[in-house]
Formats: structure tokens, C-alpha cells, sequence
């Protein structure tokens, strides 16, 4: 994951690479196009805005999905997932790690999620 914060992940029974990105102010769970395709779509994509990235802008969209997402001890069910991203990976923006305080251990390349009580 090149020196970003990340953890595997589970969706639906197959591994994910993930990733935090504190940057991504606007979204919970963001994926690409292909990574979504996999998924069982239960609400029709719907436009959540717009993205840019260096030399492209292009439409966010959203659905619900039937497949449970498992990250450590944390289950999702039907999560909602933004896509698509320009790379292939599943990422974790401000909404979703808002939900946790996490614990970076990097000599031991670990990550603790310890859900925020409300």
C-alpha cells in the first residue's frame, strides 16, 4: 500500500486491500468501478457529486450493496459504497473513520479499530 495506512478487508467473502484516507473528506467507503461490479447492487447508483483527481473529473456514485463488509471484528451490512475510484483499491474517507479512534503500529505494521462510543 506504498506508505498509506491500510488493512485487508472483507466483502462478500473475498479480500480487499483498503486504505485511510483522511483526505477524502466526502465519503465512507469509496471503490472502482470494477471492484463494485462484484457486488450486488439493492438500490440503483444514484450521483453523489463530483471528483477530480490530476488531469480528470468524473461522477461519484453511490449504491447499497448485499454483501457484508468485515473489517477486524466490525461487520457492515448492506453497506453504502461510492465508486468509482481511480485505482483499485477499496477506500476509507473521513465519514468512515470518524466512527473509530485508530492505532497505527508501525513497527509491527499493525492497525487497532476501536469503534467511538455514541
Amino acid at each position: 500500500m506504498r506508505g498509506i495506512p491500510g488493512v485487508k478487508i472483507n466483502i462478500g467473502g473475498k479480500e480487499y486491500n483498503a486504505h485511510f484516507d483522511t483526505g477524502n473528506s466526502r465519503s465512507k467507503i469509496s471503490t472502482s468501478k470494477n471492484i463494485a461490479d462484484n457486488f450486488t447492487k439493492l438500490t440503483e447508483p444514484i450521483e453523489k457529486g463530483r471528483a477530480s483527481t490530476l488531469g480528470q473529473t468524473f461522477t461519484i456514485l453511490s449504491i447499497k450493496i448485499a454483501e457484508t463488509l468485515q473489517v477486524g471484528k466490525y461487520t457492515f451490512v448492506q453497506p453504502e459504497i461510492n465508486y468509482p475510484l481511480p485505482v483499485q483499491i477499496v477506500n476509507f474517507g473521513n465519514e468512515f473513520i470518524s466512527q473509530f479512534t485508530i492505532t497505527f503500529d508501525q513497527k509491527n505494521l499493525r492497525v487497532r479499530l476501536e469503534q467511538i462510543s455514541k
